[in-house]
């Protein structure tokens, strides 16, 4: 355009270039031309560059300050993981109660499996460590030099990280992560402090996808530098300049020129890892927007000299063919306003420079098109991917959080479970010997349901966990809520209105049924608390098809799913509620009249099953539970007999092998009583010792985990090497023992009652059993006469 606009000069068409007065007048203006159409190509170009070279920088430092947030964003999920793994420990009755080698096994276990390389410590108030797990058993634990960070985390209660400090042991640069150890009255007695492994935010470091020259620094909150790219062994531990300290603590999230530790000249980006104070610093090397425009300067320069060059030596050699289309050129310049160049001008050149021109527009057009519907379309773009990652990243925390509440629940499982066994089997038993005592009767009876009711909430945590045992199957739904709709309506309260809506084509789903009719009831009771003054009451269920972009909101797969909605006019929830109401032991009943597990088993045993449950809820409009629960792959079959009742089995030789002293005992009594003869064993060595005897033995009956080397299920398989066709009865107080499982054998879960038992043993010897029963059947009556 600006070529143009120098052709569109009012040149006088009477002036010199007609002029045929000696041959360097017209050279010279040729010459004049050539410089000033090159002169503002020049300068166009230098512009341009310039311009791009803002837009570079501008790039660059977003991409500085992207990299610098991403780093500080993975930082802190890291330090956060760290706080609630400790945050779990610290709750453990072991280390409440200073029983610190008993603790040192979880602190070991829990840096074997989630903290490779890190270091677990317990330090008192004065900064005495009590227990250490790089340090050997047995060994002096040093003192604490640096208390800063521990007399934080007494003052406030709260977890802490430290800034950078020198350890006692390896003399080199760490940093701990504390958390306190509170009784039961809220007072901080201790705190549990990991120092992670060294290389932990190196790593964290090195991973990202970083361009040639780029510095990444992780600093504390007083500037001492925890960790770098590259040279971290060479800078960590050192204070960052002056000329940084100062924005360190007052700029985050900001971009400014500074120099490296190196003398490196950097464009550096600040981020904070919030909460805990540091600050991520990213260095992008001036290289990589000015050398883009070095290189193009110095394209442009050599390409003018070399123009100007040829233009020169061609001016003497076009001036005599150059009068005529100069003549088009001057008078398009003179009598056109805003029309296209002329399409011919008598010279190959400019028209096709006229044919450049109208090229150039025409495509300036589309490009300046093209960008408008850029700009509009990038904040979408920008609010999708925000979206996206916040979405995320709560599916993160919502699996963090359960994987916590289950590796805790699945841990306690079978040491309550063991000690419930222990307490049901013994009221069994005591219920068995009190004869017609009614009070004896009555005491045993009110402890077995408090016994039971200890094993219900286990239960109800191991749901809520996703750590049960199901026993998914096709469920013709419409058959299931039929079945148990007089459980529901005796649920619901005389002044509720009780009614159901089952769609006719109604999809079976693939769920346990027993814990699904119990999901069932519990959203019934909690309905019909909320309508103390009556209501209505709906069951619906229908077809769902859920595509990807509901799966994405849902967190469950896309597919197709069976609805089943729960539907009150009660009191409704608040926001606050809705947010809470899934949480276990949350509850807002008065107290005494509610556990607050009850919903929480519901949600556990709809992600648990491959779905979901969802609230919607208005003060005062009532409340929607919905329970979305995957679609069956095949038809539902009926439902199988009734089994059989079960009788009295035959003496038999049982062989059972428990670790617990109390359940071991426990069993042998409650077979005894059977009329059985039990052969006990504290461990798999033992019970191996009497199956390679020649002591005849009926059945093995042994729990799973026996805290050796040899578990239930090796025992069960050398037993039936030893002895084929031997029949095993396995048992467990784990939630769910997947190789128990897998490997055909039946068992039975803790607590288990003298009943359950009975009835195992009555599926193993069903013919002995029968044929026990005719042969008192036969047995001749005695004479009463």
């Amino acid at each position: 355009m600006i070529a143009l606009e120098v052709v569109k000069q009012p040149f006088n068409p009477t002036g010199g270039l007609r002029s045929r007065g000696g041959p360097w007048s017209l050279r010279a203006r040729l010459v004049l031309l050539v410089v000033v159409t090159m002169s503002p190509l020049l300068l166009l170009g230098l512009v341009v560059q310039y311009t791009q070279y803002v837009g570079d920088r501008e790039v660059a430092s977003e991409r500085t300050l992207e990299l610098a947030q991403s780093v500080a964003l993975q930082v802190g999920r890291e330090l956060e993981a760290d706080v609630r793994a400790l945050q779990v420990l610290a709750k453990t009755g072991r280390l409440r109660r200073g029983a610190f080698e008993e603790f040192r096994y979880l602190a070991e276990a829990a840096v074997s499996d989630h903290l490779e390389g890190a270091n677990i410590m317990v330090v008192d108030e004065n900064g005495q460590q009590l227990m250490n797990t790089a340090l050997p058993r047995g060994t002096a634990l040093p003192r604490r030099q640096t208390l800063d960070n521990t007399r934080a985390v007494f003052a406030s209660g709260e977890p802490r990280v430290s800034d950078v400090y020198f350890g006692n042991i390896l003399r080199r640069p760490a940093v701990a992560v504390e958390v306190p150890v509170k009784d039961e009255q809220g007072h901080v007695f201790y705190t549990l402090t990991l120092d992670p492994r060294p290389d932990t935010f190196v790593d964290i470091i090195r991973r990202q996808e970083t361009r040639k020259g780029v510095v990444i620094a992780l600093f504390d909150r007083e500037g001492t530098i925890i960790a770098r790219w590259p040279d971290s062994s060479k800078f960590a531990g050192r204070k960052a300049p002056p000329s940084l300290m100062a924005r360190l603590k007052n700029l985050p999230n900001t971009t400014f020129e500074t120099t490296t530790l190196d003398n490196v000249p950097v464009l550096t980006g600040l981020s904070r890892v919030e909460p805990f104070g540091w600050t991520v610093a990213i260095g992008t090397p001036h290289g990589e927007y000015l050398g883009p425009l070095w290189q193009s300067l110095g394209l442009i320069i050599a390409g003018a000299v070399v123009a100007l060059a040829v233009g020169l030596g061609l001016a003497r050699y076009v001036a005599h063919q150059i009068t005529t289309p100069m003549e088009a050129l001057v008078a398009y310049a003179g009598n056109t306003q805003g029309e296209a160049p002329p399409e011919v001008t008598g010279l190959s050149e400019t028209d096709a420079l006229a044919t450049a021109l109208r090229r150039y527009v025409e495509t300036s057009a589309k490009a300046e098109r093209e960008l408008v519907a850029l700009n509009t379309t990038l904040e979408q773009r920008i609010a999708a991917a925000v979206a996206a990652r916040d979405d995320a990243q709560a599916r993160l925390l919502e699996s963090q959080k359960m994987e916590a509440v289950g590796q805790l629940t699945g841990g306690i499982a079978h040491d309550f479970n063991n000690l419930l066994t222990a307490v049901i089997g013994s009221l069994d038993l005591i219920r068995k010997q009190a004869g017609d005592d009614p009070r004896l009767q009555t005491l045993s009876e009110i402890a077995l349901q408090g016994a039971q009711r200890g094993a219900q909430l286990v239960a109800q945590l191991l749901a809520f966990g996703r750590r049960q045992t199901l026993s998914p199957q096709s469920l013709p739904l419409d058959r299931v809520l039929g079945d148990i709709r007089l459980l529901i309506g005796q649920a619901a309260g005389g002044g509720v209105k009780f009614e159901t809506q089952l769609a006719p084509d109604l999809w079976p789903c693939y769920a346990d049924r027993s814990q699904l009719e119990s999901a069932v009831l519990n959203l019934v009771f909690n309905a019909n608390d909320a309508m103390p003054r009556g209501g209505r009451l709906t069951i619906a269920a229908d077809n769902r098809m859920v595509d990807a972009a509901a799966g994405r909101r849902l967190d469950i797969a896309p597919g197709d799913y069976v609805r089943i909605a729960v539907t009150d006019t009660g009191v409704g929830m608040t926001p606050q509620t809705q947010q809470r109401a899934f949480e276990p032991f949350f509850t807002t009943k008065d107290i005494g009249k509610g556990s607050g597990l009850g919903l929480s088993q519901v949600y556990g045993f709809a992600k648990q099953s491959g779905g979901t449950a969802t609230i919607e809820s208005r003060p005062g409009e009532g409340a929607t539970v919905t329970l979305l629960l995957p679609r069956a792959a095949a038809e539902a079959l009926p439902a199988p007999p009734a089994p059989p009742s079960h009788r009295a089995v035959p003496s038999k030789r049982i062989l059972v092998v428990e670790d617990n002293t109390e359940v071991r005992a426990l069993a042998q009594s409650l077979l005894e009583d059977l009329g059985h003869e039990a052969i006990v064993a504290a461990n798999a060595e033992s019970a191996l010792a009497v199956l390679r005897s020649d002591t005849p033995i009926d059945l093995l009956f042994s729990d799973v985990v026996l805290g050796g080397p040899i578990d239930g299920v090796k025992l069960a398989e050398f037993a039936r090497d030893l002895r084929p066709g031997l029949k095993v009865l396995l048992t467990s107080g784990y939630p769910d023992q997947v190789q128990a499982r897998k490997s055909g054998m039946t068992i039975i879960a803790k607590p288990y009652q003298q009943a359950d038992l009975a009835a195992q043993l009555a599926s193993f010897f069903p013919a002995e059993n029968r044929d026990a029963v005719m042969g008192r059947e036969r047995q001749p009556r005695p004479n009463r006469g």
